[in-house]
């Protein structure tokens, strides 16, 4: 097969050189607050699963500029200020064809663990993105930009879905702030909030198990809180011995220990599960792997959370349990967490 490569402008994945420097106008300006020790990237993701990424180039490209981006092998890059190319109206443009990659803005600080972000750095990430790069091209109401435009951060809409990524497979995300660690629910995993028909429409997108969504809006936690991102993993390899499962159990009723008695990673059959607490809510990733949730609610915000003035006005609590359950290709328990949570609406 022959490699595809693209030189015509019409035809190529590019971006406005304008929206990289605006980026990094808004993130020197911002980045004291929020993010201080932090670094601005930008990252390409490829959409489709038969998208080329090898041999990947990009160049800043005008009328008479022309200079090579360099990627790193995870296909981040950095853009350098260009006075003439801002006059040319120059663009980074890729040597694939158009709409082949998301493009996206990367803000970090260096130093921290494996699988670790900031809650700082992700705002200050999603206000570039969103107020400056737009570099994925998101399409907004007439109310966005009207709250926009009054000065609103759209990064604490609440009912605005922002996406960020990690950098393998997720299993759990887990804010803390010193003694204070809370697990978010699954939902907040692989684009769960996002509505159904564009969940129908996207189907198991590349990187959708490394999706993830975060509580920016949330006061209460500092910039200083950690984003802690487990990782799905391989189950153990050793036999261990398992008493039976229950017959059928109420998920609320059951504990950890209950569960490590016949639960078993790399062991116990995913069919196993459904006999004990029925039906699960599945996501298929294209590997073979599923996430499958099983979730008991409790509490007034339960049934608040359908008025949504209402639910916003008293800000109800509500008790969710779930049980995360990361089932393999060969139908058997790779991972599971139980989680238990109070959550206000």
């Amino acid at each position: 097969m022959s490699r595809v490569e693209v030189s015509a402008k019409a035809d190529a994945d590019e971006r406005p050189y304008q929206r990289f420097v605006k980026a990094m106008e808004l993130f020197d300006a911002e980045r004291p607050a929020l993010a201080p020790q932090s670094n601005l990237r930008f990252h390409l993701d490829a959409k489709r699963r038969s998208a080329r990424v090898d041999a990947l180039k990009l160049t800043l490209t005008g009328t008479t500029v022309r200079a090579p981006v360099a990627l790193t092998p995870e296909h981040f890059f950095t853009v350098e200020r260009n006075e003439l190319a801002l006059r040319e109206d120059a663009t980074v443009r890729s040597n694939r064809k158009e709409d082949s990659f998301n493009w996206s803005v990367d803000v970090r600080t260096p130093g921290l663990a494996a699988n670790t972000r900031r809650l700082g750095d992700l705002r200050l990430q999603c206000r570039v993105e969103l107020l400056a790069a737009n570099l994925g091209r998101r399409i907004f109401s007439p109310l966005y930009y009207a709250q926009t435009a009054a000065g609103a951060d759209p990064c604490t809409f609440r009912n605005l879905t922002i996406l960020a990524m990690g950098d393998e497979p997720i299993f759990t995300v887990t804010l803390v702030d010193g003694a204070r660690r809370q697990v978010l629910p699954v939902s907040s995993l692989y684009g769960g909030s996002l509505p159904a028909w564009v969940k129908a429409l996207a189907g198991d997108w590349p990187g959708r198990d490394r999706v993830y969504e975060l509580p920016l809006w949330d006061a209460s936690w500092p910039h200083d809180t950690l984003v802690e991102l487990e990782p799905m993993r391989a189950a153990p390899a050793a036999v261990t011995e398992a008493e039976p499962p229950p017959a059928a159990e109420a998920l609320q009723s059951v504990t950890r220990a209950d569960l490590a008695r016949w639960l078993i990673e790399g062991q116990t059959s995913a069919t196993v599960l459904q006999g004990v607490f029925g039906s699960p809510e599945v996501v298929q990733f294209a590997n073979g792997d599923a996430s499958w949730v099983f979730r008991s609610e409790t509490g007034s915000g339960k049934l608040l959370s359908l008025i949504p003035i209402v639910g916003t006005l008293l800000k109800p609590e509500r008790t969710l349990k779930e049980l995360h359950v990361l089932v393999g290709a060969d139908g058997t328990v790779r991972q599971y967490r139980l989680e238990e949570m109070v959550l206000r609406l």
